[in-house]
């Protein structure tokens, strides 16, 4: 079974107030994407319904902890926004409400678990407030799992305790890579410090294919970006899906290279990428950097809102700004 250590302080910290609860609770869970937050749950959810669980540890071989492991188990209820949607209706919310309201199937308890509660539209919301507050009694308990947070869901946050994911120190992760895969020491550092916080993210860095990726992006920014060479070529590199990963790398950059202008080279994250970092820092100013980095910072913020033709705008536009830096 797969488990990540840095989870085991936090499962035992759920444990002891799942334990110390007299009623069910309703539990939001903040935490980085890429921590392995879909475990640490999981294993919660198998604690609950285990028949034979001695104090923190589960059997693993009882009905009910295989059921949670295979994914079937009647009572454990999971409500994930489609690949082909982006909110959660008020639709799914409401079947939660029929579900509560009916007896377990195999025990006294049933677990409902929401993957992704940024994305509940405004009805959504309001309806699982109410579920909540009707049900805070009964035998359900609810995992609402977000990875920020938001002022419009503090409705929500009254409802539920709130507890963090503590995130795994840069040496923590390191050590997990190095003792379970072959990467090169320098990529390991380089994808651990890019997605700091972030475990799971910085070894899907380290696969060849979006390792290569990374150098294919940061050679095309090179030719077509600073030498001006194919700004089309460019802007349909930054239109692919991967959009968030591409504006993280140019993000990165840019900021190392306000690292290296001021002295601080061993604090760069691409050490591997000190003469492009050298280059920047002889034809761009501090202050364009600066504003280079707070302008896409704000597209970042407009991705998931803007409409697919203003997101093509907006690549343009970014393209531009960044080309002009370099003329």
């Amino acid at each position: 079974m797969i488990w990540y250590p840095w989870l085991d302080q936090d499962y035992r910290r759920l444990v002891a107030l799942l334990m110390k609860k007299k009623r069910c609770l309703s539990v939001l869970l903040y935490s980085n994407l890429g921590v392995g937050s879909e475990l640490l749950v999981r294993a919660l959810v198998r604690w609950i319904m285990c028949e034979k669980r001695r104090d923190i540890a589960t059997c693993n071989q009882c009905e009910n902890c295989k059921m949670v492991s295979s994914d079937i188990h009647p009572d454990f209820y999971k409500i994930d926004v489609l690949k082909k949607e982006n909110s959660i209706k008020v639709e799914d919310i409401r079947k939660i409400s029929e579900i509560v309201q009916n007896y377990t199937i195999y025990n006294s308890k049933r677990v409902v678990w929401i993957k992704e509660i940024r994305l509940l539209t405004k009805e959504a919301r309001y309806c699982l407030i109410k579920i909540l507050e009707d049900f805070s009694e009964k035998n359900t308990y609810f995992f609402l799992e977000c990875h920020q947070i938001l002022p419009y869901l503090s409705s929500l946050n009254s409802k539920c305790l709130h507890f963090s994911l503590k995130e795994p120190s840069d040496e923590t992760v390191m050590k997990w890579i190095n003792e379970n895969h072959s990467f090169p020491e320098i990529n390991v550092r380089i994808a651990t410090r890019s997605h700091s916080g972030s475990p799971l993210k910085a070894l899907n860095l380290l696969k060849k294919k979006n390792w290569d990726s990374r150098e294919s992006f940061y050679f095309k920014f090179t030719k077509n970006i600073i030498h001006g060479n194919d700004l089309v070529g460019f802007l349909r590199e930054l239109r692919k899906e991967d959009v968030f990963e591409k504006i993280s790398l140019l993000m990165i950059l840019l900021l190392d290279s306000i690292k290296y202008r001021k002295n601080a080279v061993f604090n760069c994250i691409n050490q591997d990428k000190l003469d492009l970092i050298r280059y920047i820092n002889k034809v761009v100013s501090t202050r364009t950097l600066l504003s280079m980095v707070e302008s896409l910072e704000k597209f970042v913020r407009n991705l998931n809102v803007v409409s697919f033709t203003n997101l093509d705008l907006q690549i343009i536009i970014q393209t531009c700004n960044l080309r002009s830096c370099f003329i």
